[in-house]
């Protein structure tokens, strides 16, 4: 008998697939937000390849490591609590990457990034929320779908005006 045909759907399942796919795709475009800026940034501030890499490469690295914690933490508090959190917070350094662009501040666009990436620890709370919600047999469907947070944004590329 075929898994999927036994498989009781639970209440709510699809709500909080579809809120944990949006979660998820706004903080994966706040912790890659400096990326395509980088571009930008490069040109207002004088960075060199370097300077530029670093920056680019901060949220990245600070997210990557962050998840060890992140994912301990929606262990124990649980992935509601931790969405909410975590999205709530990555709505200051978003703030902090426009105010440090705006001051051309190499520095403060540093720190900026480390702190945005925490944005990108989501992904740590959203496997184990989404599987939470599923059965077995449709957990591959329901991770790949909130994998599709990170697919390429509905808006074109950034690109900075001709000179």
């Amino acid at each position: 008998m075929n898994d999927s045909a036994t498989a009781v759907a639970t209440p709510g399942q699809g709500r909080n697939l579809g809120l944990a796919l949006l979660a998820f795709t706004i903080t994966f475009w706040a912790w890659n937000l400096i990326g395509p800026l980088g571009v930008l940034y490069t040109q207002e501030l004088g960075l060199s390849a370097g300077q530029k890499s670093l920056l680019v490469a901060m949220p990245v690295l600070v997210g990557s490591l962050g998840r060890i914690v992140t994912g301990a933490l929606t262990d124990r508090l649980g992935g509601r609590l931790m969405f909410t959190v975590l999205c709530a917070v990555s709505v200051v350094p978003v703030l902090l990457v426009a105010l440090a662009g705006s001051l051309q501040s190499y520095p403060f666009l540093l720190i900026s990034g480390f702190f945005l990436g925490i944005a990108g620890t989501t992904f740590a709370v959203g496997i184990p929320f989404v599987n939470a919600w599923y059965d077995p047999s449709r957990r591959g469907f329901a991770t790949g779908l909130f994998g599709a947070g990170m697919g390429e944004p509905l808006c074109p590329r950034f690109s900075p005006p001709a000179s």
